[in-house]
């Protein structure tokens, strides 16, 4: 008997804890608010390089896939760049066409030195 009052007592203790309790400031569900500022931000604007400062600075190589850093923009076959075409990549170059002409970048370019 005394433990069914027990457990009575607790539960309209809890109950009445429970509704004394002020509800939560906010809803933890919500997104924080700098991310609503990232969502709402402007894309950046795609860089565009003089034709003459394009420079191979990586590729990728992989089964079925390639890509080549142009000036710090990843293309991949049949993407353009400053109105350059990516045609192929291949281990250390790249192939380049606009109206017609084939420019080959390399990734290391030799030196007179050399």
């Amino acid at each position: 008997m005394s433990r069914a009052i027990l457990t009575i007592a607790l539960s309209v203790g809890m109950a009445v804890t429970l509704l004394a309790a002020e509800p939560p400031q906010k809803n933890p569900f919500t997104k924080p608010a700098f991310m609503t500022l990232i969502e709402e931000a402007p894309a950046p604007a795609r860089r565009e390089l003089p034709a003459e400062t394009l420079s191979l600075q990586a590729t990728l190589i992989a089964k079925d896939k390639s890509f080549a850093n142009i000036g710090g923009t990843i293309l991949a076959p049949g993407e353009e760049h400053n109105g350059y075409r990516l045609v192929s990549v291949s281990e250390g170059s790249a192939v380049l066409e606009r109206n017609g002409e084939r420019i080959v970048l390399m990734l290391f370019q030799e030196s007179e030195d050399d």
